[in-house]
C-alpha cells in the first residue's frame, strides 16, 4: 500500500516529539554548561563541542546509511532477520570507530595546540566517546530503518537526559570542562545500553542467521555518499565556531559559541522530519513509486520549514530576553548574532531535507553543491571575520548559495523522465 504524506506526518510526530525532547535536553546541556562555566571556560569547551559536532557529522550519516540499508533489505526481502543483522552491523561499526578513536588520541597533543586548548585532555575524552557514539548510531539507525521510531526516540531522549544530569553534577563538583565532556560520555553509554535492550526485544529468525554475503559492500556504498553529505552539512554550522576560536580571544569565542548553541534550536526542531522521510523515500523509490516519493518530499519541506521558521521567528524577536534568561547577563552582547544564525539554520534545515531526498532516490549531484558551498564558506570566513556579526553573515551567505543550488538540482531531477534507480542500499 503506498505511503501517504499523512502517514509521514504520524511517524514524524513520533520522531518530532522524541526529537524535541532530546533536542531540549541537549540544548539544556549546552546552555547549562555555558552558564556554569562562564564565557572564558566555555570559550575552550565551545570549539571542542564544535569538533564533536563535526565528528558526529561522520557518525550521523552512518545512522542514516544503516537506516537506509535496513529499509532496503526489508523492501527487497519482505522480512528482515533483525537481531542478527544489527549484531553484524554493530561489530563492524565498533571496529572502525575504535581505529578512529586511536588516531584522534595519537594526534590530540598537536590538535590541542592548534585549537589553543590548555591541554589535550578534552580531545582524549572526545576520542573515548567515538566508539560509544558510533555504536549508538548503529543501533539507532537499525531501529529507524525498521521504523521503530518510538523505541529509537525514547532511548535517545534517555541518553540525553543522562548527559545533562551527569554533566551538571560533575561541573558542580569542580571538574570544569572535563566534567562536561565526561557527562556526555556517560550519556552516550546510557543510550547504548538502552539501544541494546530495545534490540533484544526483537525476534530471532526461525531459520537461524541470514546470509550476510555482500552486506559489507552494500553498507559501505550507502554510507559513503550520505556520510560525505552530512559531514558537509554539519561543517556548515560548525566551522564558524572553529574559525572564531582561531581569530578571536577565548572570551569572544565563548560568546559566539553560546549564540550558536541558542540558534541550533532552530535546526534541532526541524531535523526529525527529514530523518523520518529518509527510509520511507528509499522504500518508495525501490518499489518504483516516484510520485509518492515526491509527495513525501513536499510534505517534509512544508513541515520542516514551518517548524524551523517558527523557531527562528521567536529567537529573532525575543533574542535579548532568551539570552538573558538562559545564559545570563554575561552573554547579553551576543543577542545580535542569534537572529542571524537562526536564519542561516532554517536554510540549513531545508538543505538537509533536499539532500537526503536526492540521496534516497539514488542521485549524487547534491554532494557537489554541498562541497562548493562549504568551500565558499571557508573562503568567506578567512576573508570576512572582522566582527562576530560578520562571521554570522558569512554563514547566511553560504547557506543561501547551497539552498539555491540544491533546489536547482532537485528541479532538474524532476524534469528528467522516470528511470530505474538503484536503491541506496
Amino acid at each position: 500500500m503506498p505511503l501517504s504524506p499523512d502517514q509521514l506526518l504520524r511517524h514524524s510526530v513520533v520522531l518530532v516529539g522524541a526529537g524535541a525532547l532530546t533536542s531540549a535536553l541537549n540544548y539544556a546541556y549546552q546552555v547549562l554548561t555555558a552558564r556554569m562555566l562562564g564565557p572564558r571556560d566555555f570559550g575552550f569547551l565551545g570549539p571542542v563541542l564544535a569538533l564533536v559536532a563535526s565528528l558526529r557529522g561522520i557518525e550521523q550519516p552512518l545512522q542514516l546509511s544503516i537506516a537506509g540499508f535496513v529499509s532496503t533489505l526489508q523492501a527487497e526481502s519482505g522480512a528482515l532477520s533483525a537481531r542478527p543483522a544489527i549484531a553484524w552491523i554493530s561489530k563492524r561499526v565498533v571496529l572502525v570507530a575504535f581505529i578512529g578513536a586511536m588516531a584522534l588520541a595519537a594526534g590530540s597533543p598537536s590538535a590541542a595546540r592548534a585549537m589553543q586548548l590548555p591541554s589535550a585532555t578534552p580531545l582524549l575524552l572526545v576520542a573515548a566517546g567515538i566508539p560509544l557514539w558510533w555504536l549508538w548510531s548503529a543501533l539507532a539507525g537499525s531501529l529507524q530503518g525498521l521504523q521503530r521510531f518510538a523505541a529509537r526516540g525514547g532511548v535517545d531522549a534517555g541518553g540525553a537526559a543522562a548527559k545533562v544530569v551527569f554533566g551538571v553534577v560533575l561541573i558542580a563538583l569542580g571538574w570544569g570542562v572535563a566534567g562536561a565532556l565526561v557527562g556526555s560520555l556517560l550519556g552516550a553509554a546510557t543510550a547504548v545500553l538502552g539501544g541494546r535492550l530495545a534490540v533484544r526485544r526483537l525476534q530471532n529468525p526461525p531459520g537461524g542467521s541470514p546470509e550476510t554475503r555482500g552486506w559489507g559492500a552494500k553498507l559501505a556504498w550507502s554510507a559513503l555518499p550520505s556520510g560525505v553529505a552530512l559531514v558537509l552539512l554539519t561543517l556548515m554550522y560548525s566551522v564558524d565556531v572553529l574559525a572564531v576560536g582561531q581569530y578571536f580571544p577565548p572570551q569572544e569565542t565563548g560568546l559566539y559559541a553560546a549564540s550558536s548553541t541558542l540558534a541550533k534550536a532552530v535546526l534541532f526542531i526541524g531535523l526529525p522530519v527529514s530523518y523520518a522521510m529518509f527510509p520511507k523515500v528509499i522504500a518508495r523509490n525501490a518499489q518504483g513509486e516516484r510520485e509518492h516519493a515526491r509527495r513525501l518530499l513536499m510534505a517534509c519541506l512544508a513541515y520542516t520549514t514551518a517548524l524551523a521558521g517558527c523557531g527562528a521567528a521567536l529567537l529573532s524577536v525575543l533574542s535579548g530576553n532568551v539570552v538573558q534568561i538562559l545564559l545570563g547577563s554575561a552573554y547579553v552582547d551576543t543577542s545580535g548574532v542569534v537572529p542571524r544564525l537562526s536564519i542561516a539554520l532554517v536554510m540549513v534545515s531545508v538543505c538537509q531535507v533536499l539532500t537526503l531526498y536526492e540521496l534516497a532516490v539514488g542521485r549524487r549531484q547534491a554532494l557537489l553543491v554541498l562541497l562548493v558551498g562549504f568551500c565558499l564558506e571557508v573562503i568567506g570566513l578567512v576573508r570576512f571575520h572582522g566582527t562576530l556579526s560578520a562571521v554570522a553573515d558569512v554563514v547566511i551567505a553560504a547557506a543561501t548559495a547551497v539552498l539555491v543550488g540544491l533546489a536547482c538540482v532537485v528541479g532538474i531531477g524532476w524534469l528528467r523522465p522516470a528511470e530505474k534507480k538503484e536503491s541506496l542500499g
